[in-house]
């Protein structure tokens, strides 16, 4: 199994870094390679446009998981510049989240990759999760992997098949009206956020319900954390209220997310079954190469 180290976002703390990728040793006994651009810094992100976009398609050549050091922002400055670029090989495994939603259905729809939500190596939530959550971690990586999460639903009941697709909320609505918004057939949209007033999230889902796409493709909506999330107005407004509104069947209680101390990995992309309280992945593309050398 081979890990590369990337930082498509936002600059990272290198010594937060080397620590994960200790923890990574440790747990799954491989070293994963840093690409030097993650010691790059540019402004806000890690390296410029360019040297973030290179590095991501760089390390599809020697790893077979590509995994995002952190969040934060750039990601989806690098949309266009991995447009003009070769489709690199197809069976890789990108792994993040938060501003990491940008890239997740680029890479899926586009190069034929497969995603993971789940926590990046340079953050502190890494640092602070238990080793049994790592080695979970660890079956998804290898693509050995079932899962049923019991989920609390809000609204009338529904049976969906379809593609579980989504991340971050913010990140979502900056998509919409690009040439790379994600919603392209039938699917259920999972989302998370961290500190987003009330207010500002009830716009992003405006923007949502407005979209033609949005309406045509998504057949419900799964709720992961929102940690810092509030009515700032005292309007006395809930987050459910919110996703009420939306005329669509919701469903909370995924243990993904901002702010969760043990954040669970989450397939993106996998064909899932909603049904009744139950949220069950049926199928993943993604196999780690029985002849994948460990490094």
């Amino acid at each position: 199994m081979r890990i590369a180290c990337i930082a498509p976002s936002g600059r990272v703390a290198i010594d937060a870094l080397h620590a994960g990728c200790r923890r990574l040793k440790r747990v799954f006994g491989v070293t994963p390679w840093i690409h030097p651009a993650c010691y790059e810094e540019d402004g806000f992100y890690a390296g410029s446009d360019r040297v973030r976009a290179l590095a991501l398609y760089e390390s599809a050549f020697e790893a077979d998981i590509l995994w995002c050091a952190r969040g934060g922002s750039g990601a989806m400055r690098l949309l266009p510049l991995l447009d003009t670029m070769k489709a690199p090989p197809s069976n890789k495994l990108l792994v993040g989240f938060s501003d990491a939603t940008a890239l997740f259905d680029y890479v899926r729809s586009r190069w034929g990759w497969s995603t993971l939500h789940a926590p990046m190596p340079a953050t502190r939530m890494f640092a602070s999760m238990r080793v049994a959550h790592l080695q979970e971690l660890e079956k998804y990586l290898t693509g050995h992997v079932k899962c049923v999460w019991r989920l609390e639903r809000h609204g009338p009941s529904c049976q969906v098949r379809a593609p579980l697709i989504g991340g971050n909320l913010a990140v979502l609505s900056h998509l919409m009206g690009t040439d790379f918004e994600p919603f392209h057939t039938q699917s259920i949209l999972f989302l998370e956020d961290i500190d987003e007033p009330f207010y500002k999230i009830a716009r992003m889902l405006t923007q949502f319900k407005l979209s033609p796409k949005f309406r045509d493709s998504v057949r419900a909506i799964v709720l992961g954390s929102f940690s810092g999330c509030r009515d700032t107005s005292g309007a006395g407004v809930t987050l459910l209220d919110l996703f009420r509104d939306m005329d669509l069947p919701v469903f909370s209680g995924l243990p993904m997310g901002h702010g969760m101390a043990d954040h669970a990995p989450l397939v993106l992309g996998g064909m899932y079954e909603l049904k009744g309280h139950s949220l069950r992945l049926l199928s993943w593309d993604w196999r780690l190469d029985a002849d994948a050398v460990i490094r």
